[in-house]
């Protein structure tokens, strides 16, 4: 079961797009875990201290500027370089294990305001 959606009306700028739960075995992808996130606005939106959830740590993002309408990679310190050829990449210390039993995910700016929520079983 996957639920995606922050369950109200209100249209988030930035969403968690895909994730990557369970990347083995390999196929034609990096043996490792990632999200996306997805700007659907139609302003560059800068990233800078926006927060995910889901482990004992918050995975804090840097600064970038996610241009209207696109996309960007969120992947664990770990995976470093894995992921480069399939865009932007932003490499996160406390990257939340995503594991494959299932899960819940929280996309907070940084005000603290939930933008989106995911969960997985």
């Amino acid at each position: 079961m996957l639920l995606i959606g922050i369950g109200w009306s209100v249209k988030a700028q930035i969403v968690i797009n895909e994730l990557m739960i369970d990347p083995s075995p390999v196929v034609s992808l990096p043996n490792c875990e990632w999200m996306e996130l997805y700007n659907t606005s139609n302003d560059a939106v800068n990233l800078a201290q926006w927060i995910i959830k889901g482990g004992s740590c918050d995975c804090v993002l840097p600064s970038f500027s996610l241009a209207a309408h696109s996309y960007v990679i969120v992947a664990a310190t770990a995976s470093k370089g894995k992921l480069d050829a399939y865009g932007s990449v932003l490499y996160c210390n406390c990257f939340p294990s995503l594991n494959n039993e299932g899960k819940a995910l929280w996309l907070l700016n940084p005000l603290g305001k939930l933008q989106d929520f995911v969960s997985y079983s």
